[in-house]
């Protein structure tokens, strides 16, 4: 976008700036703020299980392990309250949730219907694409599902690594659907 936006400042022909492809070389970057790096290292340390469901989670230790002052921490767990990850109970504080096989199940028919529409989407989108274009598409998803093959039938294998693995292929599908809401929607979810 730049380069067509340099091109048609120095008076380049417009014909060339139209010739250029309408889709992205790279993917923008997404600023993460201390609030949502504080939000994944708490999901990470439960998926880790160093937090179990119903642990109390203790702001001024976790920002202490973090390295960082307790007000990003804060609005963190808050984040993940308003996700239902954590419970907030008078006199008691934070508390990890309570998981069900019930509510596993539950969630897990909502993100399929996520997936497969994310599916869906990046098909239709890939089929008016030409081959390089789709290919640079589906090139993300390719590589997370590699690393996730690599992790899944390597000699050592780490449960939280192929719980990251897992996470990462299901994020570059729900990506490659162009959906942003949807995309949006799974993060949420994927919590």
């Amino acid at each position: 976008m730049a380069v067509r936006d340099r091109r048609a400042r120095s008076g380049a022909a417009a014909g060339s700036a139209a010739s250029l492809p309408a889709t992205r070389r790279l993917s923008p970057v997404q600023p993460r703020t201390m609030v949502e790096q504080a939000a994944e290292a708490i999901v990470a340390a439960a998926a880790r299980g160093i937090f179990l469901p119903g642990d109390r989670l203790v702001e001024a230790e976790i920002a202490r392990d973090l390295g960082i002052s307790r007000v990003p921490v804060r609005e963190a767990l808050r984040l993940l309250e308003s996700q239902g990850i954590v419970v907030s109970t008078p006199y008691k504080g934070m508390r990890l949730m309570q998981v069900s096989n019930r509510d596993v199940a539950a969630l897990m028919r909502v993100r399929l219907s996520l997936e497969t529409l994310a599916v869906q989407e990046a098909m239709a989108v890939a089929g008016a694409e030409d081959a390089v274009t789709a290919g640079r598409r589906f090139a993300p998803l390719r590589e997370a599902a590699d690393a996730f093959v690599h992790l899944a039938t390597g000699p050592r294998r780490d449960p939280a690594a192929l719980v990251a693995g897992n996470h990462a292929f299901h994020d570059a599908l729900c990506r490659t659907s162009g959906n942003l809401p949807l995309h949006a929607l799974w993060q949420s979810l994927a919590r």
